[in-house]
């Protein structure tokens, strides 16, 4: 059983941190976030903005696929976030446990 378990943390700690590592470098290539552009940009009906703090111009207008893959995946980011933190620390207590 502690086999399993490990191995689930394991997973869900790999999953999450390339899922991270994927988000990063999708915000990288798509220019930005749709998150921050929705609360920075302002919501126009039928126009798509993604925000990027590091550009000279941080609101730029996407088309409606690239918006709703950066929303989705920055959420799932968040989402997911907890449950790397409680894989960590589970590999950490059975680490400590065996040392």
């Amino acid at each position: 059983m502690n086999n399993r378990r490990r191995t689930l943390a394991v997973t869900v700690l790999a999953v999450g941190l390339l899922n991270f590592a994927a988000f990063l470098i999708g915000t990288f290539v798509v220019g930005g976030d749709a998150v921050n552009g929705d609360q920075i940009c302002g919501r126009i009906e039928g126009k798509y903005f993604l925000w990027n703090k590091a550009s000279s111009v941080q609101c730029h207008e996407v088309t409606r696929a690239t918006y709703l893959y950066s929303k989705v995946h920055c959420w799932s980011t968040f989402v997911f976030a907890p449950f790397i933190f409680a894989a960590a620390f589970y590999l950490n207590h059975i680490k400590r446990k065996h040392d």
